[in-house]
Formats: C-alpha cells, structure tokens, sequence
C-alpha cells in the first residue's frame, strides 16, 4: 500500500541505506514510527477485519471458482506476502539495533505524520466501517446490471 512505501522511504532516509540486514531496533524510542508501521504492514497483511481483507477473500474465492489449481497459486502467494511483510516488520522494529541505525534518528516528525496519518486512517476507517464504500459503489447492483446488459 502507498502508507508502507511511505514508511519504508521515511525508514531508509533515517538510516541511510534499505539494507534489511543493517535495520533493528527501531522501535526504540520511536513509538510512533514503530506502532504506525505495525498497523500499516497489518492492514497490508489483509489480516481478517482488516480494508482489505474483503478484496481478497473475493478473489481468492472466485480464483477457486476456476479451478483449485489457480487457487494453490494465489494461496501461495498470499503465505508469500504474508512472510514478506513480518519480515520486514520485525527486521525493522524488534530485532537487536543494526549498524545503520543511529540513536539520534528521531521518530516521525510532524510532516511525515501529515502524509502518512491520513492514509492510515482512511484504511482504518474502511476495516471498520467497509459500508461506506461498498454501500455508495454497489448500490442495487448498478454495476452487476450494466456489465450484463452490455455482455449480451
């Protein structure tokens, strides 16, 4: 998602370098570049309650209906991402200090807060209240009606 590049520019400009292996630590007196990467990296995950937990239970369910083996392969690539993520979270935030990582890196300041707040909030506010898009954009099955009327 946009808010976990963000995140991951704002990481490597603190440091220095995107090495993974040379990040740690930096939750450590940085609570709130640690707890907003957290909740970014697990909305990302499509974790169940989650904005975009329903997308892709929609497409894996379809996928399947193709057939199963189509649905091994994106099943695969979900665990993919899945691993991905975590690793990044905790090579970041919770693994001992890595040389690239400076005591005097501050936490995020206020404009990065300005950029990256928003777009959290907004999948925050989707993982809680799903209706207030999908409610607005389907509404009656427009949608559903146009495509078959126009597919036949």
């Amino acid at each position: 998602s946009a808010s976990m590049f963000l995140l991951v520019g704002m990481v490597e400009r603190r440091s220095g370098t995107g090495d993974i292996g040379a990040l740690g630590g930096m939750a450590r007196g940085r609570p709130v570049l640690a707890t907003v990467l957290l909740v970014a990296g697990m909305v990302a995950l499509a974790v169940p309650g989650s904005a975009t937990f329903a997308g892709e239970f929609l497409i894996m369910a379809g996928v399947y209906g193709q057939g199963w083996g189509y649905a091994v392969v994106v099943a695969l690539g979900v665990v993919l991402a899945a691993m991905y993520v975590l690793r990044l979270i905790s090579a970041v935030l919770h693994v001992r200090p890595g040389s690239a990582v400076r005591e005097e890196a501050l936490d995020l300041r206020l404009g990065e807060l300005a950029l990256v707040l928003p777009l959290v909030s907004c999948l925050l506010v989707l993982s809680f209240w799903p209706a207030l898009v999908s409610q607005s954009a389907f509404a009656g099955d427009a949608a559903a009606k146009v495509l078959g009327q126009g597919l036949r």
